[in-house]
C-alpha cells in the first residue's frame, strides 16, 4: 500500500521587534495560504520573517503610532 497523503508545509512567524502573532505557527491550507494577525507592540523598524523547513522570507516594516478608528487604523509619527 502506498500512502499518498500530502504533507502541508508548516510555517513559523518571527518579529525582531516587540510584537504578537495569532497564530504564530501553523500549517498552510490546501491552497497554500494561511492568515495570521500581526500586532506590533512597539514603534520602530521591525524585521518580520516567515520560515519553513525549506527556507524563509522576510520584510522590513516601519511601525508608527496608530489610532484605532474601529474598522481602520490611522498611523501617525
Amino acid at each position: 500500500m502506498v500512502d499518498h497523503k500530502v504533507r502541508r508545509p508548516y510555517v513559523w512567524l518571527y518579529d525582531s521587534g516587540a510584537a504578537a502573532f495569532s497564530p504564530q505557527q501553523f500549517s498552510l491550507g490546501s491552497g497554500g495560504t494561511a492568515t495570521s494577525t500581526w500586532t506590533p507592540t512597539s514603534t520602530s523598524v521591525h524585521s518580520v520573517q516567515a520560515w519553513t523547513y525549506n527556507g524563509s522570507q522576510w520584510a522590513v516594516v516601519t511601525v508608527g503610532t496608530g489610532i484605532n478608528l474601529g474598522s481602520a487604523c490611522v498611523v501617525t509619527g
